[in-house]
Parts: C-alpha cells; structure tokens; sequence
C-alpha cells in the first residue's frame, strides 16, 4: 500500500527535470547580475537628481541676479531716456516659485499710466532702447558681456531731435565699451556719430550707385548716406 502510495504521487509530479537544479543556479546567478545593476541605476539617477537640482538651484540664483542687474540699469536708463520712471516687474510660476519671464513698467515724466500700450511710438522706442541697453549688464557685474553686437533697424524713426540725442549718446557710450552697432537709419543726429556709413544715392542721370564714407576720409561734397 505504501509504494502504490508513493508511485501515485510521483505520476503526480509528472516528469522530472534531472538539470532543475543547475537551472535554478543560472537564474539565480542571473537575477543576482540584474539586482546588482538595478541598484547601480538607482544610485546613478540618485546622483543625477542631486545634481540636476543643484543645476537648477545655481540657475535661479544667476537668473535672479542677472535680472537684478538689468533692473537696476533699465531703472536708471528709463529715467535718462525718458526722464520719468520704468521698472522690471518679475512674471513667476507660483507652483514651482520660478521666474518665467518679465513685463516692462514705464511711466515717462508727466504721465500717470504705466502700461507700454498707453504710450507713444516715440515713449514706446525709448522704452525698448531702454531694455536693449539696460540687457548689456545681464553678462556679469559693471556691464560686461551683454551686447557685443547690436542691430538696429530704423529704430529712431519715430524719435524727434532730441530724443535722437539722447539715443545717439548712448551709441557712444556703449560703443566706447566694446559694444558694436549697425544701424538702418535715415536721421542726420545717428548718421553724424557713426564710424562708417553705406548708402545708395543717385547722381545727375538718376543713376544709383553705392557709396563707403569713414569718419575722417575726405568725404564727397553730396549727402551722406544712410547708415
């Protein structure tokens, strides 16, 4: 009775493996490997997060200080282009308390409103030449990196003569700086600070031709070109 027993149930095992061990070694061996290597993922992205968050940490402290210092120059711009005020005012995301970008604030002198769409083309000009200026301080501290090149594209068109003065002035001073200007101008006040001038002019007949003035050269007795 005992070996009928005992023969039923191994029919009831069913056949036998006779490698079922050395097979449960290779796989365990296997799973060992890939444990190993989940662990040596884990600590990898654990480390990359580290970083990515110091990344982003270093990152909002530069922008925020870049943007103190744009601030700061476009406050002092606005007030010297349009003699009233202007302001950088922050736009953040306030789930992940990040700045997202910026509005332009300005009120010229004499005016109440402080919204760019309330204000002449000529306010609005200034205002822009105010930021694009006041951008030459976000490289580093005392201005430097900013704009190495600028090119600007009949911006002083709605700008009268003083205003062109005051715009031509801070060509000079940027200049001076080591920043560089093309300008697409049809203004006397910007042609007469320029290092050098292209244009198209026409002669007697009505033919066009291209004329290269510097500052300095011995220039045709014609008008200058534009810039």
């Amino acid at each position: 009775q005992e070996l009928t027993r005992l023969r039923a149930e191994l029919e009831r095992l069913g056949p036998v493996n006779a490698r079922a061990e050395a097979d449960h070694a290779l796989e365990a061996a296997e799973l060992e490997r890939l444990c190993a290597e989940l662990a040596d993922a884990e600590a990898a992205a654990a480390e990359l997060g580290a970083h990515l968050a110091d990344l982003e940490r270093a990152e909002e402290e530069a922008t925020r200080a870049a943007f103190g210092r744009v601030g700061a120059a476009f406050r002092e711009y606005a007030a010297e282009l349009l003699g009233g005020q202007g302001e950088l005012e922050p736009e953040e995301d306030p789930a992940a308390g990040r700045l997202t970008g910026l509005r332009l604030a300005v009120q010229p002198k004499g005016k109440r409103t402080r919204s760019m769409t309330l204000l002449s083309a000529g306010e609005r000009t200034m205002a822009g030449l105010a930021f694009l200026f006041a951008l030459n301080h976000a490289g580093g501290e005392g201005g430097a990196g900013g704009l190495p090149l600028a090119v600007l594209d009949e911006v002083d068109a709605p700008l009268d003569e003083a205003n062109i003065r005051r715009f031509t002035a801070f060509l000079e001073r940027f200049a001076a700086r080591g920043s560089q200007f093309l300008l697409v101008t049809h203004q006397k006040a910007t042609m007469e600070v320029a290092h050098a001038l292209w244009g198209v002019t026409t002669d007697a007949s009505g033919a066009s031709r291209v004329l290269s003035i510097r500052q300095g050269d011995e220039a045709p007795a014609a008008r200058p070109p534009a810039v």
